[in-house]
């Protein structure tokens, strides 16, 4: 039997009406669905080596020994570095740098060997690129450790010589050994650290604009009051029923995402991916939201779609992910409240990486529910910007 409540049917031909108008208005498709997808692939295969390795340094071997060779080589065999140019002085191998074609410069002066010999501590100049800040810092930990363990060799040989056994010598070279354990993200892979937050980054940014755009569009082309007529005047029903079908098409992707994630790439899960999921939900409602909030601020769909796309790129600086929320100005730090996405993220690294408690996931799912809570504030608002005609046409 066919239910005739009035609020049901208004809600279905919302619905209906805003599948057709998906369907006219390609920008909907590609915003809800293609460029989603688009750049989740393309920011997976961008760091799918997960570990920067074979970085590009030059080399100015002034003393050309079979030692500074020898160091030569040590710099070619790590991982995270290849010795791309060789150089004979200082000035042509800057150039490399300054071009963007190399990240580091190894300089071993003319005396390196024979100041080795004479018992003496030479001196191995090591110049980065730190403009680059992932790729100067593992050149500058490199050049340290291929030269301290250059050096702890020399002392474990010379020692040797001494008479000392291997042992000995070696107690004597190193007396105090670190023992170190990485608790999270013990393979140190960026692909982990940085993708599994770019991801639902991205999945805020076309949500949010996507809200924006689907709502604005009916004051834009004057047709909000044939939008909330199909309610019988009901703002609440119109808004959810214009914003059901995005939501179902960004859970979708959404969950394929975490399956790109989770089961494809095997991003470790300690905790619970259910969780996760229901974290994501939530946070697909509250940047819908979010999205309401922009309109509402200013009903211009140009200003509305800036506001949206501003509020989306800042979100990953804010999120305490690159740069730690402690050591953010105090106002910084009350600012990143003010963004779904780093509530979502607490709960997906204390979930993936640290196995946190579902008392602190529950909190962060708690933190996001309360941006449900802003389109209520706003339907009286946004039903005036529906039937006021100084509202449509704006650009």
């Amino acid at each position: 039997m066919e239910n005739n409540n009035p609020i049901n049917k208004g809600f279905r031909g919302i619905v209906r009406r805003e599948i057709l108008m998906m369907r006219r208005k390609s920008l909907l498709m590609w915003v809800s669905i293609f460029l989603p997808l688009i750049s989740f692939f393309f920011f997976a295969s961008l760091f799918h080596n997960g570990v920067a390795t074979d970085l590009p340094v030059v080399v100015v071997d002034k003393d050309g020994s079979s030692l500074s060779r020898k160091m030569v080589k040590m710099i070619d065999q790590t991982q995270s570095m290849k010795v791309a140019f060789k150089e004979t002085n200082l000035e042509e191998a800057k150039k490399h740098l300054y071009e963007g074609a190399a990240y580091g410069i190894l300089f071993i002066d003319e005396d390196f060997s024979k100041e080795i010999y004479k018992g003496l501590a030479p001196n191995v100049v090591g110049y980065y690129n730190n403009s680059y800040l992932l790729p100067g810092g593992l050149v500058n930990k490199g050049f340290t450790t291929v030269v301290r363990t250059f050096a702890a060799g020399l002392s474990l040989q010379s020692k040797m010589k001494q008479g000392l056994s291997q042992d000995q010598a070696l107690i004597s070279t190193v007396p105090l050994s670190l023992d170190t354990h990485i608790w999270v993200n013990p393979t140190t892979n960026y692909f982990y650290y940085l993708v599994t937050a770019l991801l639902p980054v991205m999945l805020q940014i076309f949500v949010v604009m996507c809200t924006v755009y689907a709502i604005g569009t009916e004051f834009r082309d004057r047709t909000s009051p044939e939008w909330l007529e199909l309610a019988d005047g009901n703002m609440f029903i119109a808004l959810l029923g214009k914003l059901f079908p995005y939501f179902v098409i960004f859970s979708v992707i959404g969950f394929f995402m975490n399956t790109l994630l989770f089961s494809y790439y095997h991003v470790p899960v300690i905790g619970s991916l259910a969780m996760i999921n229901i974290g994501l939900l939530v946070m697909i409602i509250s940047d819908m939201s979010v999205g309401v909030l922009f309109l509402c601020m200013n009903p211009s769909l140009r200003m509305a779609m800036s506001f949206s796309s501003f509020y989306g790129a800042v979100s990953f600086s804010f999120s305490g992910l690159t740069f730690p929320f402690h050591s953010m100005p105090a106002l910084a730090t009350y600012m990143s409240k003010f963004w779904p996405f780093s509530f979502y993220l607490d709960l997906l690294l204390g979930q993936a990486f640290r196995g946190t408690s579902m008392s602190l996931a529950l909190g962060s799912i708690g933190a996001m529910l309360i941006f449900w809570f802003l389109p209520f504030f706003l339907l009286k608002r946004l039903k005036r910007i529906c039937l006021e005609e100084k509202f449509w046409g704006r650009l």
